[in-house]
């Protein structure tokens, strides 16, 4: 006898949820397009290891704690280059010199209201939703700061810290050279390089100065558009009997091994 949902078969009632947790699974994977946020919610609350990183190898030595900490920031900084900053002479160019980016209190607050205040705090722990909610308040001083730091050349201290977070990338989990340095920093300097990402690439693209097959960090240009070319241009050559030389640079750890100078 059943009295509404009730089912007094254990077996029938583990069934029923099952099916609830297929339709609920299907509805998430089939409406992936629409809402992808639910389903990257769906996807980050499974279980996962709640171990973190595992403990590390080093001269032969197992590493917990804060011994495999100081063993990442070791192995972090050792691929870093160092080199002391020089100025370049690039000779003559037939480009027009770059104007000096300003910054204006309503590009600030456009910013600032577009936030994801799902994002990480970098180590001044002010979150995105502060930031957001107190936009009104706040524009004009980051305005200020913004351009007096574009000016001057100088970043605030604070603002050159990160909390850094080590993210494994491949291979055996047990060796700091298998991580990358992920650097949480602040949104309020955040806001900032997207200031300066964009003025820098509209001028770029404004002035024609970078190669139409370049498609690297580029609006409206992909890995999948530029591999489209490339076939392209193989099968032509293919076609007319031509010869096809492909020269392939694997630049190994390339962002990590970046300058930082501040």
């Amino acid at each position: 006898m059943e009295i509404g949902n009730y089912h007094p078969d254990p077996g029938v009632a583990t069934k029923a949820m099952e099916a609830q947790y297929n339709i609920h699974l299907n509805t998430i994977v089939g409406n992936v397009e629409s809402d992808p946020r639910g389903f990257y919610q769906f996807i980050k609350s499974r279980p996962t290891d709640a171990v973190g990183i595992t403990s590390l190898k080093s001269d032969g030595k197992m590493l917990t704690d804060l011994d495999k900490a100081q063993c990442l920031s070791d192995y972090f900084g050792c691929v870093f280059t160092v080199e002391k900053p020089a100025a370049v002479s690039l000779g003559a160019s037939s480009f027009p010199d770059m104007p000096d980016i300003l910054v204006t209190n309503p590009s600030v607050l456009e910013l600032l209201s577009s936030l994801d205040t799902k994002k990480s705090v970098g180590p001044d722990s002010i979150s995105p939703q502060v930031l957001k909610e107190a936009r009104h308040q706040i524009a004009l001083i980051l305005t200020f700061i913004y351009n007096q730091s574009l000016s001057s050349g100088v970043v605030p201290d604070d603002w050159c810290t990160a909390n850094i977070f080590a993210l494994h990338k491949k291979d055996p989990k047990d060796l700091a050279e298998n991580y990358q340095p992920i650097s949480l920093t602040s949104i309020c300097s955040k806001i900032l390089e997207h200031i300066v990402y964009s003025s820098i690439s509209r001028f770029l693209e404004n002035n024609s100065i970078l190669a139409p097959r370049q498609h690297g960090f580029r609006t409206g240009h992909s890995c999948e558009a530029q591999l489209v070319y490339a076939i392209n241009d193989w099968a032509k050559a293919l076609d007319h009997g031509y010869q096809s030389d492909v020269a392939i640079f694997d630049f190994f750890k390339a962002f990590d091994s970046v300058p930082h100078w501040h």
